[in-house]
């Protein structure tokens, strides 16, 4: 199934102790946002996807365990670090499996 997705809003979040991407877009006239945000450790990690649901507010859909993608992004104080490189294709996995959750 081929899904029309427009972005319309991206953010970049970044500190000594944690950085972050989150994308909000617009899929067969629902509106997702995915965050994902890469903390020191596993604890302080995480990657939630919501619909905004009637009346205006936002609905989870699923998450991603921060383990299964934790050990492939680097450090938050690397040198250098690209917070929209390392964890843009988390977002976009978890925006991909919330259009096939909702059947959109």
């Amino acid at each position: 199934m081929h899904h029309n997705v427009t972005t319309i809003d991206e953010t970049i979040g970044q500190d000594p102790d944690r950085y972050s991407y989150e994308a909000t877009v617009e899929a067969n006239g629902n509106i997702i946002r995915a965050k994902v945000v890469r903390g020191p450790d596993v604890s302080r990690s995480r990657a939630t996807v919501e619909v905004l649901a009637r009346p205006r507010t936002w609905s989870q859909v699923t998450a991603q365990n921060p383990g299964s993608w934790f050990s492939k992004t680097s450090p938050p104080d690397r040198p250098g670090l690209n917070p929209s490189r390392e964890l843009r294709p988390i977002v976009s996995n978890l925006i991909n499996r919330a259009i096939n959750i909702l059947d959109l």
